[in-house]
């Protein structure tokens, strides 16, 4: 269930045989880095942040000095990690395979991915995970792989940069799967898991344990931030204060929320984006229930950036029919502030990736 950091072909994957119990969970994007280690005493987390520019990332040149002095400024902590992709850099997508006994499965994923990627499979790193058959359909003869594609100077770059700041990726994987194996919840329920990141949003589908969908659309906080300041003429701080509120502090105050005020050119911007995310995330789910053995869905789950984003949540809940949960309620990531659990999710599981579950 993760991206290897290897080479494309199915047969050079690299993989560790151990790993350290707890390790230093990353989620990166384009413009954003999100850091997570666990360490001792009353306040169990130590979480850091830290704004890159898309060309810091890049495995043929060094790292610039201003990354390196806002990592000190950060203190951001070095060792071995492991490191959440959420990029539309990323291509994702599932294979339907015939059970073959001659054939590896990893060369029958090799074969097959390549016919859906835009680039050589030389220039792709590349990794798959199987669906358990408890979860397929009884009786079927073919296996259900889910596919991860990342283009190679994507990978070469993220982990020359991170080494640079003293992280050690021992592998890559997707926010999805960073978070599946954390759920507290009953074997057979299925949730759509919903990761708002700064610079990008994974949907997807999961169920004891195991990732059965995912889908990362090319938009997050950044952008929708950018889109407030350009069509509403906002200062970045009023855009942002507008953003995470849902509503404008004047008129709150003065109890005249119109639809020519921002609140409601704030709902007029958001909704086609709201409406796309809620589109998608129904797919997954009728991906997900005509492909595998009946599961009604148990809930959505929102974390990253927007989780607390309460006309996103209530756009969730009245398209989809779903209840939706936080990242406390759904991990068990209660050892800080509500506001800090859901933006770091990711990143905690990363760090967590060794023990298994969310303790």
């Amino acid at each position: 269930m993760t991206t290897s950091t290897a080479a494309a072909r199915m047969g050079d994957l690299w993989r560790r045989s151990t790993l350290p119990r707890s390790v230093i969970g990353v989620e990166v994007g384009e413009t954003w880095l999100c850091v997570a280690r666990r360490r001792r005493g009353p306040d169990p987390w130590s979480l850091a942040t830290l704004p890159i520019e898309p060309e810091d990332l890049d495995a043929a040149r060094p790292l610039p000095r201003r990354l390196r002095e806002l990592a000190r400024s950060a203190k951001l902590p070095r060792g071995e990690a492991i490191c959440a992709l959420c990029s539309p850099a990323v291509t994702i997508f599932p294979l339907t395979l015939p059970v073959a006994r001659s054939e590896r499965l990893d060369y029958l994923v090799a074969t097959q991915a390549e016919k859906h990627l835009s680039r050589p499979l030389d220039e792709v790193v590349l990794d798959y995970a199987a669906v358990p058959e408890a979860i397929r359909r009884p009786g079927e003869s073919t296996t259900v792989v889910l596919v991860f594609a990342v283009p190679r100077t994507v990978v070469d770059g993220v982990l020359a940069g991170l080494a640079q700041l003293g992280l050690r990726v021992d592998r890559l994987i997707t926010p999805a799967c960073a978070l599946a194996r954390h759920f507290r919840s009953r074997a057979g329920d299925r949730r759509l898991l919903i990761d708002t990141s700064q610079n990008a949003t994974s949907i997807s589908v999961v169920q004891d344990g195991h990732v059965l969908l995912e889908r990362i659309l090319p938009w997050g906080r950044q952008s929708l931030l950018a889109r407030l300041e350009t069509e509403l003429s906002l200062e970045t701080e009023h855009a942002r204060t507008l953003l995470e509120r849902g509503h404008d502090d004047a008129e709150e105050s003065s109890g005249s929320p119109g639809t020519d005020s921002p609140a409601g050119a704030l709902r007029e911007i958001l909704a086609p984006v709201f409406r796309s995310l809620t589109g998608e995330a129904a797919s997954c789910l009728a991906y997900g229930g005509s492909v595998f053995r009946h599961a009604p869905a148990g809930g959505a789950i929102l974390v990253g950036a927007l989780a607390n984003h309460e006309p996103l949540r209530e756009a969730l809940k009245r398209e989809l029919g779903l209840g939706v949960q936080g990242a406390a309620d759904a991990f068990g990531f209660a050892d800080r502030e509500n506001s800090d659990v859901a933006r770091y999710a990711t990143a905690i599981g990363c760090a967590l990736w060794a023990q298994g579950r969310a303790a």
